[in-house]
């Protein structure tokens, strides 16, 4: 581990004890193109110095990642720590910071993403007098396009009152970066669990809603976080896994009803089975067994199951069955040339 000698004095350090202390962890693994403008975007944060510190976990980066590293934080004002780790994944390595770290409010960052100046200030704002049951603080957030040429726009989940439903919906998806985590409820959840490197955000928002824990708006007229989507990244690199996560996630959350409830009730299945039937149409076309498999899950739930989107689907559906519906469909995509 290295890491700096913080600036400030002690009059100031003193007065500024009772703002939110933020620990601000990066995973790195081979973000030489971006870390240094992600670590810029954090060292240029409205938020006093001596109230948060970076801690960068490198999963075993192969490029010149550290370099730049060291070359962004050399001689900041903010104290900071550097860790190197073997790969572990994403997951591992965002929990070994969390245990070197010692924030009341933790913010992860992936490598690529960015931070609005604004952002700690806006949060901790609503942080500082947040019930304890209040477990994560979020804002708008914005997807940028490939280069950072534009924004996309801007994302504001709502997760009223039941989180856990409305936490798999798409449209209420809370990008990681866009948080700011309570220490005592990532404990309370364990942190992020290791066997998972995709859709494992959504995993712990969901152990923590399952928990009982509150997720809190901060609002702000503009987005507070903006996430980088490229080629690379995992979700684009491995679209079967991601598929598969939501799946899990979808699993989990039909466990936890059950176990609640002893029984789903209808607005859930509704739920449950608008995320395995867009797994299902995806599957079909990229992996028949796992296709196979899934369906059979969805019949246990639903036994006269058919797709309600799109239309001619649903149609086929009734008049041949489902899976002859999916392979009519696939053939007349594959006549227009579009495979997926």
């Amino acid at each position: 581990m290295l890491d700096s000698i913080p600036c400030g004095d002690e009059t100031l350090r003193s007065q500024q004890e009772t703002i939110p202390f933020i620990s601000v962890i990066i995973p790195v693994r081979n973000a030489v193109e971006w870390i240094g403008e992600t670590l810029t975007s954090v060292l240029s944060l409205d938020y006093p110095s001596e109230r948060i510190e970076i801690i960068v976990v490198d999963d075993a980066s192969t490029d010149n990642s550290e370099d730049i590293i060291f070359q962004a934080l050399a001689g900041s004002c903010v104290p900071w720590q550097l860790h190197r780790s073997r790969r572990g994944g994403v997951s591992a390595a965002r929990n070994l910071g969390l245990e070197s770290s010692k924030g009341d409010w933790i913010q992860f960052l992936d490598a690529d993403d960015l931070l609005a100046p604004e952002k700690l200030r806006v949060q901790t704002a609503v942080a500082a007098t947040a019930p304890q049951d209040v477990a994560v603080v979020y804002s708008p957030w914005t997807e940028l396009s490939p280069g950072w040429s534009g924004a996309l726009s801007v994302r504001t989940p709502d997760l009223g009152s039941d989180a856990v439903a409305r936490l798999l919906m798409t449209e209420n998806f809370i990008a990681t970066g866009s948080q700011l985590f309570r220490r005592n409820w990532l404990a309370k959840v364990n942190g992020f669990d290791e066997r998972h490197n995709l859709i494992e955000d959504v995993d712990l928002a969901l152990r923590i809603a399952m928990q009982g824990g509150r997720f809190l708006l901060a609002e702000s007229r503009k987005p507070l976080f903006f996430y980088r989507r490229h080629p690379n990244s995992v979700s684009q690199m491995w679209p079967i896994k991601f598929v598969e996560g939501c799946v899990r996630n979808a699993r989990m959350t039909q466990n936890y009803w059950l176990e609640r409830q002893g029984t789903i009730l209808k607005d859930q299945k509704k739920l449950l089975l608008l995320v395995y039937g867009n797994a299902l149409r995806f599957l079909f076309v990229h992996d028949r067994v796992k296709f196979d498999d899934l369906l059979t899950h969805v019949l246990e739930l639903e036994p006269r199951y058919r797709p309600v989107s799109p239309p001619m689907l649903h149609l086929a559906s009734l008049l041949f069955g489902y899976p002859t519906a999916e392979k009519i469909a696939l053939y007349y995509r594959r006549l227009k040339g579009r495979e997926n």
